[in-house]
């Protein structure tokens, strides 16, 4: 893991899309790309999309449910797509690469978008040629909102019910809020009323034997729940799991050799081929039963790979339901304040062990906070306003 290393050049792509529930795919997707820590603007496109050659727009339209509508009529969107020859997917996607290809040598494309892994998984199924011209690492403005929450008692970020289409502008103007919301921090290092004593935070690693999870196992989870902004464990929750009718021993030789080596080290394999190993079954009562006694229902999601991590425990475990649906993504965060703010370095590590990258990222949110506080003590003991 990793902070982007933002310069005067550095360029974000932000994205949203709008879907519906008459449409297997958005119906609509906005990009703008923009330069540097101020955001300029660089170029910016909006891309409606026609789900299938054979389904006209109007039926799409035809088919909305009331609170789609009720949404998306008084916006003009619908007016918009109506009247606009939108392409099928395919030819979409073609066009957005070559939006991006018109830039010209840009050097990384970050990610920048509320709810990135959704947004992420979306794009890959929908939109390969343009996801595959995005950067690896991202900007969750979900999570750069809810560091601010827990630690500047800022309104919580809202989650717009239904379908929409929000312009990019407001993502933009959400980051550089909480980068002003961290500077105040800086002139009220102790004052309670900049905290929000009760959110909780529900930390959360995987580990896997690979990186999809639609083709390999599901091996561990490892949950901390934490309350406030001294990050205060609540509790916390370990496991090994196995898919349903697979032996450890099956599992673990078919490990590719980076996995064995990887999971070897950090001692996985020979906990896991001690046992027992609960199935996935049985686990995913375990994790519903840790999360469902705690003293709230969590707030937040932490973690630092959070896509992957959201995928692998949609994917295998009914109690994901339960996951809260807004990210505090470590490397959002640690980009925004190591960056933008310049605070001393945040270590950060793993060793691929669920519970002990967990403890990793906590300790990261943490030493981002210190870092503010010093820098806040400092500057009162120097008179400086």
């Amino acid at each position: 893991m990793g902070t982007i290393a933002m310069t005067a050049q550095t360029h974000f792509a932000w994205i949203s899309t709008t879907a519906v529930s008459s449409s297997p795919t958005p119906i609509a997707l906005r990009i703008e790309v923009t330069k540097g820590s101020d955001f300029a603007p660089v170029a910016a496109t909006t891309v409606f999309i026609k789900p299938d050659r054979t389904v006209p727009v109007s039926e799409v339209i035809a088919n909305l449910n009331d609170d789609e509508a009720a949404a998306l009529r008084p916006s003009g969107l619908l007016d918009t797509y109506f009247s606009d020859r939108a392409p099928l997917p395919a030819e979409a996607d073609a066009t957005l690469a070559s939006f991006i290809d018109d830039l010209g040598d840009i050097g990384h494309l970050y990610l920048a978008a509320s709810n990135v892994s959704s947004l992420r998984s979306e794009l890959g199924t929908n939109f390969p040629e343009l996801f595959s011209r995005l950067h690896y690492r991202s900007i969750d403005v979900d999570s750069v909102e809810a560091f601010t929450s827990i630690f500047f008692n800022r309104a919580r970020p809202r989650l717009v019910e239904g379908p929409r289409l929000v312009d990019p502008e407001t993502a933009i103007a959400t980051t550089r809020r909480a980068v002003t919301n961290c500077r105040t921090m800086w002139q009220f290092p102790t004052n309670p009323s900049y905290t929000d004593e009760n959110a909780i935070v529900l930390f959360t690693d995987v580990e896997t034997t690979g990186l999809s999870h639609l083709d390999e196992a599901l091996l561990e989870v490892g949950m901390i729940a934490t309350r406030g902004p001294a990050m205060e464990e609540i509790g916390r929750f370990q496991t090994l799991l196995r898919p349903q009718g697979l032996e450890p021993e099956t599992i673990v030789a078919d490990f590719s050799d980076f996995i064995a080596d990887m999971h070897s080290t950090s001692g996985l394999t020979a906990d896991y081929l001690a046992g027992p190993v609960p199935t996935t079954v049985e686990a995913d009562k375990d994790v519903a039963e840790f999360i469902t006694s705690l003293p709230a229902k969590p707030d937040y999601f932490g973690g630092a790979s959070m896509t992957l991590d959201r995928n692998f425990l949609s994917a295998n475990l009914d109690s994901y339901q339960l996951i809260p649906a807004v990210n505090l993504d470590a490397t959002s965060v640690t980009t925004m304040v190591s960056t933008l703010l310049d605070p001393p370095d945040v270590a950060m590590g793993t060793v691929h062990r669920a519970i002990d990258d967990v403890e990793y990222n906590i300790r990261q949110f943490t030493s981002m906070a210190r870092a503010l506080n010093s820098q806040a003590s400092a500057i009162i003991d120097s008179g400086k306003e």
